[in-house]
C-alpha cells in the first residue's frame, strides 16, 4: 500500500510573500514606537524648560520691594544662570547645556518688563529656546 501525500499547503512563494508582509508591518509598528519615544523625550524637555522659566520668573516677581528688581537685575544687563551650582541653588535639575537668561526693561517708573529665556540642546544637539515675558507694575 502506498501512502498518498496531500497536495494541500502553502507554496514557497506564498510563504515568502507572507513573511515579507509581516516584516514590513512589524517594521512600521516599531518605527511608531521609536518615534513616540523621541517625541516623549522632546516634550518632557520642553515641559522641564518651561517649568524652569516659570520658576525663575516667579523668583524675580517675588523680589520685594519693586525697586530692588532693577537693582538685582540691572536693565540691559542680562543675568545668566548656566552653571550646575546656579541650578541647584534654584532647586532645578539642569537639561543638556541649559542656560536661563533674565533681562529687565524699564517701561516707566512704575512698570518693568521681565523676560526669561531658557535655552538647551536636545538629543540631536539642536538648540531649543523658550521665552516667557511679563510686565510687573508697582502698585
Amino acid at each position: 500500500m502506498q501512502k498518498k501525500f496531500s497536495q494541500k499547503g502553502f507554496t514557497l512563494a506564498e510563504l515568502l510573500l507572507a513573511s515579507a508582509i509581516l516584516a514590513f508591518t512589524l517594521t512600521a509598528i516599531l518605527s511608531v514606537f521609536v518615534n513616540g519615544k523621541f517625541l516623549n523625550e522632546a516634550n518632557r524637555d520642553l515641559t522641564v524648560a518651561v517649568r524652569h522659566a516659570e520658576s525663575t520668573m516667579e523668583g524675580v516677581k517675588a523680589i520685594s520691594p519693586f525697586a530692588n528688581i532693577s537693582v538685582l537685575i540691572p536693565p540691559a544687563v542680562p543675568r545668566i544662570w548656566n552653571t550646575d551650582a546656579a541650578f541647584t541653588a534654584l532647586g532645578l535639575v539642569r537639561l543638556s547645556q541649559e542656560a536661563i537668561t533674565t533681562t529687565v526693561r524699564v517701561i516707566d517708573a512704575t512698570l518693568l518688563e521681565i523676560t526669561v529665556t531658557t535655552t538647551w540642546n536636545d538629543r540631536n544637539a539642536r538648540q531649543r529656546t523658550v521665552i516667557l515675558r511679563t510686565r510687573i507694575a508697582n502698585t
